[in-house]
């Protein structure tokens, strides 16, 4: 590859829907053996089930503990504009998210799963926030893994995918929700997939 190419870093992984990409990555963490007992695995609340479910699996299975993220912990409720308090957007008044984050995020967490946009209630996450904090906070140990199903159709940024510690380790989108092909896309960065080959004892 050229050694001038931005995305040698990355790479993209297809499949039939998200919901089985985020299955998949999950099922490699718990069989990599990256994941011990002990160690924490943060879930906010707004997830879709996809993106709950494959994590309280592993979890179960690798010893580790769940922590809930509440996404009213860093949203507030702002009036639309015929003034109905049911509007949750992210605003430079809201409490930071590493603030927030401080309480959950410990040096034994490895995994926080969480959503760009919630789809039921409306919510943005800050991730640039959220993974810069992540990653200083264990040490680059923690990979931040997140569901843009809701929010790429929207503001599919190229920064969500550029390096560095303000850029997430894991990315999932569905094509189909941008008039692509019914399929699954995860993007990744390549240090946090080769930690991902089988243990070997």
């Amino acid at each position: 590859n050229d050694d001038d190419d931005e995305d040698d870093d990355r790479l993209v992984m297809m499949g039939s829907n998200a919901t089985s990409l985020l299955d998949l990555l999950a099922r490699k963490y718990c069989e990599s053996g990256v994941l011990a007992p002990g160690d924490e695995i943060v879930v906010a609340s707004e997830n879709h089930l996809a993106h709950v479910l494959p994590w309280l699996r592993v979890a179960e299975t690798s010893g580790c503990q769940v922590k809930w993220w509440t996404l009213t912990d860093t949203n507030e409720t702002h009036p639309d504009e015929n003034n109905n308090s049911n509007t949750n957007v992210s605003t430079p008044s809201s409490p930071s998210e590493s603030s927030l984050l401080s309480e959950l995020v410990t040096d034994r967490t490895r995994i926080v799963a969480v959503s760009h946009a919630s789809n039921i209630l409306g919510g943005i996450r800050d991730i640039a926030s959220v993974c810069s904090f992540v990653h200083a906070a264990t040490n680059g140990y923690g990979r931040v893994v997140v569901d843009g199903v809701a929010a790429a159709p929207h503001w599919l940024s190229k920064s969500v995918f550029l390096d560095g510690t303000t850029s997430p380790d894991w990315y999932v989108v569905s094509l189909h929700k941008m008039y692509g092909p019914h399929l699954g896309c995860l993007l990744g960065k390549r240090d946090a997939a080769a930690e991902l080959s089988p243990a070997t004892s």
